[in-house]
């Protein structure tokens, strides 16, 4: 009999099963605990994978010939896993610089490696211990397995760092489904409540692909009201009409009411014009507020560090380019209001609306005497408080709130932050964090008419947002109303720790928003109309693009200037981020990263070990 038939130990899942633990209690410690509980379970982790290890050892001394060498091979995939494991503690203990290009290369490669030393392990290990009573052991199968395995790994990797390319190189090729935007309900409603002709007219020869899918918008959106009449016209063969309109090309779309005319471009070339064709809808509407309403303007204050829309070099916060072109949509000519534009005394006549943006310095005396007696007035105010403007997020506590003139709305806003570990939004090249947060939730107000009737599809954005309250006493007649709240399990952090302190914090409903009316006394009819919010990066670059966050100032604009008829939502087929609760991403990730890979490798073991038919004997 060869050594192999005399050495047959029984088989043991222990090694292995301690191997799992180990990797398992690492995970649930170094991702889920804290403190003392942390070090408690990632050590008893660490433990279990040296007990592995040893134990994985000592299985060759107790093997000789093919089960020896088997034996070895195994060993060797434990140890590497493990040296993995001490890069990771190495990176998480600071021992390697953060910043350098070591840190980022340790990063991608210790999982890519212990995943390369796992999988080829456990299958090594399934094939080792399906033999340990055969008479011999076949070492083909337990090479053949862990090269399998190392396939499979290998193709993870290389998924991994396909989608990591991907994400860095920003280059796309669009075979996207092309389908030309069709009137929204908003620009359908302004159409409807026209009370003098207008005039579609489109600048094209017979025939022609983009005149077709243009058409078909404006006939759509012009069967809304008898007052409006389509028409279509070849530039060289009107050359006067052409001339009265300053149209000197086909290709334009120009919209016409009495005296005024608003040109849209769109080109003659399908492929060319799909971009101009999907968003169609808004710049449709933004010419019929132009040639339909009177001049409007917005007046932005400025001079106490608030946002701008041509923010300075050196202001690192979030401009306002993004907001004003939602403003310009509207109709609305934007201007700024500084001390010597009439802050400092009297707010223009002209003013539709007067924009408070997030300001870190007060305001003088005479400004805010004259914001509060043109608010009394019946003027129209949308106010933006920033609690975490000043020095970051660990350096507050000179925030200008503008308590004054936030009582004279009968509101007021928290210096600490909104927390929310569940609902959060995740910032490009920016890591998780409890103060970026999402939510749904709003009230049937006009003031947030598409978001409150959106069914939950609509998310707003909200980048480190105060709590807003009413105060104990406001003034008279003034109505409060809260439009804009956060999801569940939601806390004030009272201490910026970014964790629920139960003892002197809890769990709860918090306000973001609130519309305020009150009617003025006098010959003035008017009546005061203003939105404040405890957040100002609401309406920053990069944020007023999300859709939730769009509608919610295109809706507070209208109603502040009681344009809400004509609200409702604009119709675009322009491609937007997807907006994921934090909840979902991590279903996403496991189901599609481990759970489905774990199925399949489960499912080609099982088959692999399935018994074959018996020979019979000879």
């Amino acid at each position: 009999m060869t050594t192999d038939q005399k050495k047959k130990p029984a088989p043991s899942y222990l090694p292995m099963g301690l191997l799992l633990g180990g990797l398992g209690a690492l995970y649930l410690g170094e991702r889920a605990l804290d403190d003392m509980a942390r070090y408690v379970v990632s050590g008893l982790g660490g433990l279990s994978l040296l007990a592995s290890l040893g134990l994985a050892l000592s299985r060759i001394k107790k093997s000789d010939g093919q089960r020896r060498t088997a034996a070895k091979r195994i060993v060797i995939e434990y140890g590497v896993g493990i040296v993995a494991l001490l890069v990771y503690f190495l990176l998480a203990s600071g021992t390697v610089a953060a910043d350098g290009k070591l840190h980022t290369m340790l990063q991608v490669i210790w999982p890519a490696v212990l995943l390369l030393a796992l999988v080829p392990a456990i299958a090594m290990e399934m094939a080792f211990l399906s033999m340990a009573r055969a008479p011999e052991l076949e070492l083909w199968r337990i090479r053949f397995a862990g090269r399998g395995a190392r396939i499979i790994a290998l193709a993870i990797v290389a998924f991994a760092g396909l989608n990591f390319a991907s994400n860095k190189w920003n280059s796309k090729i669009d075979l996207s489904y092309f389908k030309t935007t069709k009137p929204g309900t908003s620009t359908a409603a302004i159409v409807e409540h026209l009370t003098k002709p207008l005039e579609f007219v489109l600048f094209f020869n017979a025939g022609n692909d983009v005149l077709e899918q243009a058409r078909d918008y404006t006939e759509s959106l012009a069967g809304n009201n008898a007052l409006a009449t389509v028409k279509v016209v070849d530039q060289a063969l009107d050359p006067e009409l052409a001339r009265d309109l300053r149209v000197r090309a086909n290709g334009y779309l120009v919209l016409r009411s009495g005296d005024k005319s608003e040109s849209i471009r769109i080109g003659m070339d399908l492929e060319d014009a799909r971009s101009t064709l999907r968003e169609l809808d808004a710049k449709v509407q933004e010419s019929l507020l132009k040639v339909l309403k009177p001049p409007r303007v917005a007046y932005f204050t400025t001079g106490h560090g608030e946002r701008d829309y041509s923010p300075q070099r050196e202001d690192k916060r979030p401009g306002l380019r993004d907001f004003r072109k939602v403003l310009e949509m509207l109709g609305f000519k934007v201007k700024r209001l500084g001390l010597t534009d009439g802050l400092g005394s009297e707010i223009p006549g002209d003013a539709s609306v007067v924009i408070i943006a997030g300001p870190t310095e007060p305001f003088l005396s005479e400004e805010r005497e004259a914001l509060i007696k043109y608010a009394k007035a019946g003027g129209r105010l949308f106010v933006f408080i920033d609690p975490d403007s000043v020095g970051g997020e660990m350096n507050r506590g000179t925030i200008a709130t503008e308590d004054a003139l936030l009582a004279e709305l009968g509101v007021k806003v928290s210096e600490q932050l909104v927390a929310n570990e569940q609902y959060q939004v995740r910032l490009k090249d920016s890591g998780p964090s409890p103060y970026n947060l999402v939510t749904t939730r709003a009230t049937s107000h006009p003031s947030v008419e598409a978001v409150s009737s959106s069914g939950n599809r609509l998310a707003v954005v909200l980048l480190g947002a105060g709590k807003l309250s009413s105060i104990e006493s406001p003034p008279a007649e003034t109505k409060v109303t809260m439009t804009l709240r956060s999801m569940q399990k939601s806390w004030l952090d009272l201490n910026h720790n970014r964790k629920l302190d139960q003892d002197t914090e809890k769990e709860e409903a918090i306000d973001f928003a609130a519309a305020i009316e009150r009617p003025v006394t006098g010959d003035n009819s008017d009546a005061l109309r203003a939105i404040v919010v405890a957040d100002a990066d609401i309406a920053g670059d990069g944020v007023v693009p999300n859709p939730g966050n769009s509608y919610f100032l295109a809706d507070g604009v209208r109603w502040l200037v009681d344009d809400e008829e004509t609200a409702g939502t604009v119709e675009s087929e322009k491609d937007v981020p997807v907006v994921h609760r934090e909840d979902e991403d991590t279903i996403w990730f496991y189901g599609t990263s481990i759970i489905i890979p774990i199925i399949v490798l489960s499912a080609g073991l099982l088959i692999s070990r399935k018994k074959q038919p018996k020979r019979r004997a000879s």
